[in-house]
């Protein structure tokens, strides 16, 4: 994974250099936070479940801004949809997660599997 997005980040990097892009660039990370381009480089699977992590962080916030002690967040991709639950204005997180989640679908041994460590709100898919 790291050399894949590696390359993808540093190529995004070059382009924007190349139009005088001045700003930070900053990426969402899996855990809902942000992380600079050098380290999303780093540790690339620090992003694999950015897109539903930045929904869950804007759900939250929305709970916060209206009071609601609850919501649901929900990403549509284009291979999968997830949910997540926001209880107490916090979603919910975990140390360790599976890509593709075909061992979860499938529990066989010779299942595909890869369960990176790393900080990570949980969606359901």
């Amino acid at each position: 994974m790291q050399p894949l997005i590696s390359r993808y980040l540093n190529t995004l990097r070059l382009r924007l250099d190349e139009r005088d892009f001045a700003c930070p660039l900053m990426l969402v990370t899996s855990a809902g936070g942000v992380t600079t381009l050098d380290t999303a480089t780093r540790f690339p699977v620090r992003l694999v479940e950015c897109g539903p992590s930045g929904g869950a962080i804007l759900a939250k916030n929305t709970a916060l801004q209206f009071g609601e002690r609850s919501m649901l967040s929900f990403d549509m991709g284009g291979t999968t949809a997830k949910i997540c639950l926001i209880r107490e204005y916090a979603p919910k997180a975990a140390r360790q997660f599976e890509v593709a989640r075909t061992a979860s679908f499938n529990p066989s041994p010779a299942g595909f599997r890869y369960a990176p460590r790393s900080s990570v709100i949980c969606p359901l898919e």
